[in-house]
């Protein structure tokens, strides 16, 4: 465990749970920090909507919720989880030890729809921070907790690409705050997919000291829609394009479109493949649980779940895929760190590479 963060009460009880082995990154790719294999990231979007009972949406803290859904993700396949929304308060010992027992890894976004940073009007303080570095303090001692998100689709549009900048600064603060705390958890930034600010926003935020940029790169991609569509057609292969040579990893953070249902998961073959395991590490398929937007796995309704028409076709696809990669210590990075994109309104860019305080 990472003891730097612990007294030694919780980390005797915390080591009695270790079960998964700590993920580490080597130029764009994860690796398993024990065997030296490379990791891609079978994973699923996991936010059982909790608020019947409470204001606070913590899936983690939730043990019961747990309990209900560890079986279907087990039953997946998957080895990770992206969950967006937690709290610095709680406890989450029972959860994340029956992942960590179940060999899944937790990917956290830091923010939650009250604490972020506004799009529309962007700001960064103390506070924020400061509850971002509770979020760190309270997730750190968990050993399948393998990253951080500092935002996710907070510029999505040309006139908001100021936002980045304010994102970019906590960013960067949150990345200190785990290295004065003698730790290794790589903190990300999750984008939409728009044509427009595509380019400017992978670079802007691959840019600048390393103390600034993101240690990885995510994407909230849904352009493959339906059985019919390919590699080429889909648009994937453009944007799988403009990762060539990328120096740190690149992941999808959402994907799996559902304007043709039920979803049979098409992609999943070439996200697992070679057209994309050279440059991405895998992805999260949205969603584990069935919201009105149709996109779940699975429909839960108190202590019980029930398989949606889409739960088999991806526990099937998934299955169905075993990606090769590189080991640890014959891979030798060769990508390259991105300029910082123009700032102009004919760019579509007014974020400065000069971040807020």
């Amino acid at each position: 465990m990472r003891a730097s963060l612990v007294s030694a009460a919780i980390l005797g009880l915390a080591s009695q749970a270790a079960s998964i082995d700590p993920l580490v990154i080597k130029g764009s790719k994860w690796f398993n920090s024990k065997t030296g294999a490379q990791f891609f990231v079978k994973g699923v979007d996991y936010q059982p909507d909790i608020t019947s009972t409470s204001t606070v949406r913590d899936p983690l803290a939730d043990t019961a919720g747990c309990t209900r859904d560890l079986p279907f993700l087990k039953d997946l396949g998957v080895n990770a989880i992206r969950v967006y929304q937690t709290e610095p308060f709680g406890n989450h010992d029972k959860c994340m030890s029956m992942l960590s027992d179940a060999g899944i890894y937790v990917m956290l976004d830091l923010s939650t729809p009250t604490e972020t940073i506004n799009r529309d009007s962007p700001a960064y303080d103390v506070d924020l921070l400061g509850y971002y570095q509770r979020k760190v303090d309270t997730f750190a001692k968990y050993d399948n907790v393998f990253a951080f998100l500092a935002g996710n689709e907070v510029t999505n549009a040309y006139n908001n690409t100021g936002a980045s900048a304010y994102v970019k600064a906590a960013l960067r603060d949150v990345k200190s705050y785990i290295k004065s705390k003698h730790l290794a958890i790589p903190v990300g930034y999750a984008t939409n997919d728009d044509a427009d600010i595509r380019w400017q926003l992978q670079t802007y935020f691959d840019c600048g000291s390393i103390s600034d940029r993101a240690d990885f790169y995510g994407i909230n991609l849904y352009e493959w829609c339906g059985p019919a569509a390919t590699f080429e057609s889909s648009g994937y292969a453009n944007v799988v394009k403009n990762f060539t040579n990328w120096d740190v990893p690149v992941l999808l953070t959402e994907y799996g479109c559902n304007a043709i249902k039920p979803r049979t998961f098409p992609e999943i073959a070439a996200i697992y493949g070679s057209n994309m395991t050279s440059s991405f590490s895998g992805g999260f398929v949205y969603e584990y649980v069935e919201e009105p937007n149709e996109y779940g796995l699975v429909k839960v309704s108190g202590s019980t779940g029930t398989k949606t028409a889409d739960y088999d076709y991806f526990k099937k696809a998934l299955a169905a895929v075993n990606p090769s990669g590189v080991s640890m210590s014959s891979y030798n990075p060769s990508g390259k760190q991105q300029s910082c994109p123009s700032v102009s309104a004919s760019n579509n860019w007014i974020a400065s590479s000069s971040l807020p305080p």
